[in-house]
């Protein structure tokens, strides 16, 4: 018998981890989101294309992909990956992007505080624009757009921009504020928007229009404007219905049960995603959170709490019950086991977050999924992660999380991210505090529903300047009629898609898909977040029907898995490791006591098949141990123990 028993302690880890010394560290999760999103950006195997030699210091030297089209007084209009800016309507053939106000535009009188819509309908090569002003008392910020065309129309003048987002007086937040008008080029003034003094939502997440010319918002409804993380209490949902001469709107809310701490703060993400069928009757609203009716360890973790409905928002079911995630291979292979040596799935927003239905009604949730740390009642809300992780191996999953029915669930790897996001290493700041990039995961779907197309910001860690300093664009694309994939592309190369956003709707001519992108940067240089943003249409961000190759689930980043098994377990003086690939592969075997340090480290070339490694244990004292077989960019984990 070994002497002794080691604490055991839950440990997580990252893909492609190579053996060195770990620090094992619980992350408290920013949960508030609200003022302060930003864009950063990770993924696996492009930096072999980096030149550090020509990029040096913190703020690099702006190199621009694409063709500017406009501006704006300041950064706040793309703070939120969440947002929709860029959207795009097939029948019309146009992209357009909501924003603040144009630096540039000489109107006399004109503010921050109005919004403006632009334009295009030959894919960049020209612009037009309009804008909503204000009373001059109440300045708008954040806006979200929305195109209505009624089912039939192809002519721009007899289509119409909805903005929502909202707004203050010089300080604070007041409420939010409603405009809609034609799309009438060259037009300018659209009029004053209409504001509303509701001081408890604050609206501006997964604005969309859909075929039965409406139009759907929602945001954070919460105690007040100033929000706290306490003070978050479920969705508003914004519905506005276009009649032929007007938009209507109408408001309505949900307000889930959440799981609460012992401060009473609610376990809960305070931003909601919102989405609908092409049509508008299938709809969902997604809350990133804890169930208060969570009752095993698996699903005491922030996840999707989903209600639906199929009467275009009429009623709204119950919250679904609970879902396992960890039963789902794809996802639990993946994720380290809690202090407690549970598998708790936990759905993060921090890198972005966005959400689609596909062709047959089916939910799609986008986005990175952590390891839940404990399963206390006061650290739900914390995730697992190593300090100490190599530059180049990847610290985040991005998964497409799906349904296959009511509450069904399956899951796909889309790529993986290699940086993290962090106000350390971040170029930008707002003169005082600095930002905290992130991926900026978002989620374009083609008119049909029928494949949808998945893109993210990732930066070069190797480079100087900063972890997250150098971001580029890249994107997959899945048709889910024919589970197929793309494998990922590459947008940009000039390390500054800091902000990009993409559009919610993919425009198709003949093969080619194309998906309207934004990209902002500032224009001085100084990445100061409150001087004026220049924004750049990205060209060419496409993809061809002939580039779905790839069965989903056979991901490029996801390296040779087929199965790994260990033997004897528990075991004494030796453990065996059977590994089955797919592929040839190097492959490393690395076990961590329960302080997250590399006890044992094998590395092997190993060949398609069957192989096996033995693990000399003899000299480890006994506890549980966890063992992390790595190859490429993909690992699995599992638990050991040594008697």
């Amino acid at each position: 018998m070994k002497k002794g028993l080691l604490l055991v302690i839950g440990v997580t880890a990252t893909l492609g981890m190579v053996a060195q010394q770990q620090v094992r560290v619980a992350k408290k999760m920013n949960l508030t989101l609200e003022q302060t999103k930003n864009a950063d950006a990770e993924s696996p195997s492009f930096y072999s294309n980096a030149n550090a030699s020509q990029r040096s210091g913190a703020n690099p030297t702006v190199q621009v992909a694409g063709t500017m089209f406009s501006s704006s007084y300041n950064a706040n209009t793309l703070l939120v990956a969440q947002s929709n800016c860029m959207t795009a309507n097939q029948a019309l053939g146009v992209a357009l992007f909501t924003h603040r106000m144009s630096f540039d535009w000489s109107v006399a009188g004109v503010n921050s505080g109005y919004i403006q819509g632009t334009w295009t309908t030959n894919n960049g090569t020209s612009w037009d624009s309009m804008y909503f002003d204000n009373d001059g008392s109440q300045l708008f910020r954040y806006p979200s757009g929305a195109i209505i065309n009624p089912v039939g129309n192809t002519t721009m003048s007899n289509a119409w921009l909805a903005v929502v987002g909202p707004w203050t007086p010089t300080a604070g937040w007041e409420g939010y504020y409603q405009c809609a008008a034609p799309i009438i080029p060259g037009m300018g003034n659209t009029g004053v928007g209409v504001a509303s003094n509701n001081l408890n939502s604050f609206q501006r997440i997964d604005m969309a229009s859909y075929s039965d010319s409406s139009v759907w918002v929602t945001g954070e409804l919460v105690t007040n404007d100033e929000v706290a993380a306490n003070g978050f209490r479920g969705a508003a949902l914004n519905h506005g219905v276009f009649d032929g001469t007007t938009v209507t709107w109408t408001m309505d809310s949900i307000k889930p049960s959440f799981h609460q701490d012992g401060t009473g703060a609610n376990d809960v993400y305070s931003m909601t995603h919102l989405t609908f069928s092409a049509n508008g009757q299938i709809g969902y609203c997604v809350f990133f959170g804890v169930q208060a009716s969570a009752s095993t360890p698996e699903t005491r973790a922030f996840q999707p709490i989903v209600y639906s409905t199929t009467d275009g928002g009429t009623t709204w079911s119950a919250a679904w019950a609970p879902f396992d995630y960890s039963t789902i291979g794809i996802i639990s292979q993946n994720i380290f086991p809690s202090s407690a040596g549970d598998i708790k799935p936990w759905f993060s927003m921090n890198n972005g977050s966005d959400m689609a239905v596909d062709h047959n009604g089916n939910l799609h949730i986008v986005c990175t999924i952590e390891s839940g740390y404990s399963d206390h009642d006061d650290s739900l809300g914390y995730t697992t992660t190593f300090s100490n992780i190599p530059a180049g191996m990847a610290h985040h999953y991005i998964y497409d999380v799906y349904t296959t029915g009511a509450n069904t669930w399956n899951a796909i790897l889309i790529d993986s991210l290699v940086t993290t996001n962090t106000t350390t290493a971040s170029p930008f700041s707002d003169g005082t505090t600095p930002f905290d990039l992130d991926a900026r995961i978002q989620i374009s779907s083609s008119p049909s529903r029928d494949h949808l197309f998945y893109f993210w910001a990732d930066s070069d860690p190797n480079l100087a300047g900063g972890e997250n300093a150098f971001g580029n664009l890249y994107g997959v694309g899945v048709d889910w009629t024919t589970d197929m994939r793309t494998a990922r592309k590459q947008f940009t190369n000039t390390d500054d898609a800091y902000w990009h956003y993409t559009s919610n709707n993919t425009l198709i001519s003949g093969s080619t898909y194309t998906i309207p992108t934004s990209n902002s940067i500032d224009r001085d240089g100084s990445h100061n977040t409150a001087t004026t943003f220049d924004h750049y249409y990205i060209n060419d961000v496409t993809f061809d029907e002939s580039e779905f190759t790839l069965a989903i689930g056979i991901n490029e980043a996801v390296a040779s898995f087929g199965t790994v098994a260990t033997y004897p377990n528990p075991a004494n003086e030796s453990v065996n490791v059977n590994v089955t690939l797919n592929n040839n592969e190097a492959v490393v075997i690395t076990m961590y006591n329960a302080l997250g340090q590399a006890v044992i480290t094998e590395s092997r070339n190993m060949n398609t098949g069957s192989n096996t490694v033995q693990l000399n244990t003899a000299n480890l004292d006994a506890g549980v141990y966890f063992l992390t077989v790595a190859a490429g960019t993909a690992s699995t984990t599992s638990k050991v123990v040594i008697q």
